[in-house]
């Protein structure tokens, strides 16, 4: 049952990070070792260079149904670049051997935390400029200037999942272990928009363009890399304290949203388009993580 154990834990830590150590997984004597550890962790989550992006694209109809002009207007915000600190539980499982006659070792692990961090900016708008062809004319006229928002009730980002997949090399001490880990992160996010509306400030009045509040909302997992510096104090041959630092960065993501309206302005006009919304950033999260770990010689 330890010998089946063992080689499932083995086998899906190196086929999960893609470990492979020339000379050293034939060569070595040493017997392997799996781990599994449970802890918690102190985190600085950062959403960094973060914009949001909208553009609108319509078409005007009359009381009569004629096509009388098309518009666009396009621009960004930057909501928030901020951080937040949080505690949060985390569990970890892997595999490590030493090299043949050597203190130098070898691994990798797997690691889990939920981290449960929301960041929002409440109020805020996008501002835009563009322009409207008159298109009852048949004349030749040049695109008509104007601005205007998006005006948006609330933007939220939440980090929730955290996941890590290390690949580690390492040199043992007496009683410690040092080492340094490498691999792929991947991070569990949701995006969402409350209440989104089109504005265009048209011959100095300001016209509802979009017509009812659209809201969006996407959940994601997104790649990124990591790197780890770590230390383990062995409190006896099957008990293992682990302590590390962890910077976890993501690719820059960007969650692209569309919403068609359709809306009848005061003077009886028909308004029928498309709202196109970006929401772009990465996540930096650094993570400084204890666990205690139980060893199981194979």
């Amino acid at each position: 049952m330890k010998k089946g154990f063992c080689a499932v834990a083995v086998l899906g830590t190196l086929a999960a990070s893609g470990l492979a150590v020339a000379g050293g997984m034939g060569s070595s004597e040493s017997k392997g070792n799996v781990f599994i550890g449970l802890g918690g962790s102190y985190n600085s989550v950062a959403l960094a260079n973060q914009k949001l992006y909208g553009k609108g694209v319509s078409q005007t109809f009359d009381r009569d149904g004629i096509h009388i002009d098309d518009g666009s207007a396009a621009g960004y915000s930057v909501p928030f670049n901020n951080d937040k600190n949080k505690l949060a539980p985390q569990v970890q499982t892997g595999y490590f051997k030493h090299f043949m006659d050597s203190a130098l070792f070898w691994g990798g692990k797997f690691s889990y935390q939920y981290l449960d961090v929301t960041f929002s900016n409440d109020n805020m708008t996008i501002a835009q400029s563009g322009g409207f062809i008159n298109t009852s004319t048949t004349e030749n006229l040049p695109s008509s200037p104007f601005t205007g928002n998006y005006v948006v009730q609330s933007v939220q980002t939440s980090v929730n999942h955290d996941l890590l997949l290390l690949a580690f090399v390492g040199n043992s001490f007496k009683q410690s272990d040092i080492y340094l880990g490498v691999g792929p992160s991947v991070f569990g996010m949701q995006n969402k928009i409350y209440n989104l509306t089109g504005y265009a400030d048209l011959e100095g009045v300001t016209t509802n363009i979009s017509g009812a509040p659209a809201n969006f909302s996407k959940t994601m997992w997104v790649w990124g890399g990591a790197a780890q510096l770590g230390a383990a104090y062995h409190i006896s041959p099957t008990w293992v304290f682990d302590f590390n630092y962890t910077y976890a960065i993501t690719a820059r993501d960007t969650v692209k949203y569309s919403a068609p309206f359709t809306n009848v302005t005061e003077v009886g006009n028909t308004q029928i388009g498309t709202s196109f919304i970006h929401s772009a950033q990465h996540i930096v999260v650094q993570s400084v993580m204890f666990s205690v770990n139980k060893v199981f010689s194979c």
